[in-house]
């Protein structure tokens, strides 16, 4: 399955045969045709989610439909789209995009900027024979490897979903974020062995005050960089910033220990520096530890037993709805896919059922907007 543009006309083709086409005009669609032996086949539902992905790539807020015809209607409804003032729209396309952009270049600038701290550390420590510095350098160099896997990361999670890969490509952050726990636990635990490793080692500093200057330096870049990649990841509700936020936080008090560490060590014992840079590690350890068990619920769908409750005190209130059974979600990003069966009244028609179904799920969405789908699959009372 692949798509064909052509003077604003969008064609479907499977096997090099047209299958279906949109006609967009800006930002409305002004005519929607599936071949009437391709319907209800999920042709029509794959060009209508293109057609939102060109419609928001040309830079509009709202993709609008006129339309009366009903199965159109009900595919609408199902994808998204709220029927105002006699047409539908599907609303908020810019700020889809802008957040796509924002959580991209937040993500690059980080990596950009640990790339400088990683370099300047190193620099410092070596010039200067400092260790604690040498081992905050390596740590903002695993910094940079989790930043540039949060920008692949972001890219590949915001990708369009496919026939391929129906609930889309969300899962590739928690996989990443997955990364990155390993990758703070992992560095922690190097940097703390070689801590244990420079213990009663004598090191004599000279230029003191020029260590300081870069010491503090470095840990006023990194506190701007977390105030402003924390409000990226707040504003946007972004699960791979939301790791790295917490990686950011470790590093500003790693780097503030390093600080105080390195004037106690000048001051009065080299010691001091390694045991609290040993314990700010194991913090960080802990850290990783938290995100890793996070993300590997994620990735296995561990059921948030409240949401489901909800989604079930939502579906009884249609009392045509007897009885739920094998209710159960799956996660994808910021989506969330719900299944269960329902029992009702086995003298319902199918089309009773259907229209009793999509009413019923379209409520569910309604009142908790992060569920993107709801799938029920209707059992008679015998």
């Amino acid at each position: 399955m692949n798509f064909f543009n052509e003077n604003d006309t969008i064609y479907l083709l499977e096997n090099n045969e047209k299958i279906c086409y949109a006609k967009l005009d800006k930002n409305n669609i002004a005519s929607f045709y599936v071949k009437p032996n391709m319907r209800y086949i999920s042709y029509g539902k794959s060009l209508l989610l293109h057609c939102v992905e060109v419609v928001k790539l040309r830079g509009y807020s709202e993709l609008y439909v006129d339309t009366n015809d009903i199965g159109f209607s009900n595919l609408l409804e199902k994808e998204g789209f709220i029927l105002e003032n006699g047409r539908y729209v599907y609303k908020d396309l810019d700020k889809t995009l802008n957040k796509q952009k924002s959580v991209f270049n937040v993500s690059l600038f980080s990596f950009l900027l640990n790339l400088f701290l990683s370099i300047a550390k190193l620099f410092v420590g070596i010039t200067f024979n400092i260790s604690c510095i040498i081992a905050d350098g390596i740590n903002s160099s695993s910094d940079c490897i989790t930043n540039f896997l949060v920008v692949v990361g972001s890219k590949i999670s915001n990708s369009e979903e496919n026939e391929k890969y129906p609930f889309g490509y969300g899962k590739i952050e928690s996989i990443f974020s997955l990364l990155i726990g390993f990758i703070m636990v992992v560095s922690s635990v190097v940097a703390i062995i070689d801590s244990i490793d420079n213990i009663n080692k004598k090191i004599y500093y000279d230029n003191r005050y020029i260590v300081y200057f870069f010491t503090v330096l470095f840990i006023f870049l990194k506190v701007i960089q977390y105030l402003y990649v924390r409000y990226t990841a707040i504003k946007y509700d972004n699960l791979l910033l939301k790791t790295l936020i917490k990686d950011y936080l470790s590093d500003i008090l790693l780097s503030t220990f390093v600080l105080i560490g390195t004037i106690l060590s000048i001051s009065i014992s080299k010691n001091i520096d390694i045991v609290l840079s040993t314990l700010i590690n194991l913090y960080i350890v802990y850290q990783g530890a938290v995100i890793v068990v996070q993300n590997t619920k994620s990735l296995l769908d561990a059921q948030n037993r409240g949401l489901l409750d909800k989604v079930k005190s939502i579906l009884y209130q249609d009392s045509n709805i007897h009885y739920i059974h094998d209710i159960y979600m799956l996660s994808s990003n910021h989506n969330i896919y719900i299944y269960a069966d329902v029992r009702v009244d086995g003298n319902l028609t199918v089309t009773v059922s259907h229209e009793l179904v999509e009413k019923i799920s379209l409520k569910v969405r309604k009142e908790i907007p992060k569920i993107k789908r709801v799938t029920l699959h209707v059992e008679p009372i015998y």
